[in-house]
């Protein structure tokens, strides 16, 4: 599969390179497992999946000062104006974390974007497809009231150019047993992608 031009994505690595003081911040632990050091696999997975299919991708890399979330906002902006003849799908990376239910996966996106809420419908539709024996259901919710808390992480898109919508990714819990298979990383990105073709093909 090969697409060039249609659409593109910008991923980020939740909790990673975050400024002072909360620049040691890896989101949720379980056991040996840290939310900032999975989504960096998975992350970095889903960049060479798309380098193999010929799809646009940045993975934003905050400098050792660190960004805060408006500033990766901007960034992705700037990316997304760059190159105004492609659809950017700009992904915060993360995981999910409970004591109840670790059996599903969550792709928030702005109440306010039609766009963002395809992707996030195409994303969940994809990780359910994908990862139903590890994660069993995935969902698309807007980032209000219960998932409120998502909001903060991909608000600012809201502001950037046309050719840019955002979503929050929380493809499983990280008490999840998909993480201890050693293709857990390679499975959620090619959920990633495969949903992010689909939005992409509409």
């Amino acid at each position: 599969m090969s697409v060039s031009g249609a659409f593109g994505l910008i991923l980020d690595i939740g909790h990673a390179g975050k400024p002072r003081p909360k620049h040691l911040d890896q989101g949720a632990v379980c056991g040996p497992r840290a939310e900032a050091v999975l989504a960096k696999a998975y992350v970095e997975a889903a960049a060479e999946l798309c380098a193999e299919r010929g799809i646009p991708c940045h993975v934003l890399q905050p400098p050792a000062e660190g960004w805060s979330y408006v500033r990766r906002h901007a960034e992705a902006a700037r990316l997304a104006r760059g190159a105004p003849s492609t659809r950017w799908l700009y992904v915060q990376a993360h995981l999910n974390s409970a004591e109840r239910d670790p059996r599903y996966g969550l792709v928030g996106y702005d109440p306010r974007s039609g766009e963002g809420k395809r992707a996030a419908q195409n994303l969940a539709n994809a990780l359910e497809r994908n990862l139903t024996a590890a994660i069993g259901k995935a969902r698309a919710e807007a980032a209000e009231g219960d998932w409120s808390r998502m909001l903060g992480t991909i608000e600012g898109i809201w502001d950037g150019p046309d050719n840019l919508c955002g979503v929050c990714y929380e493809p499983a819990f990280i008490q999840s047993d998909l993480w201890a298979q050693p293709d857990a990383a390679a499975r959620v990105a090619l959920a990633l992608v495969d949903g992010a073709a689909a939005w992409g093909a509409t």
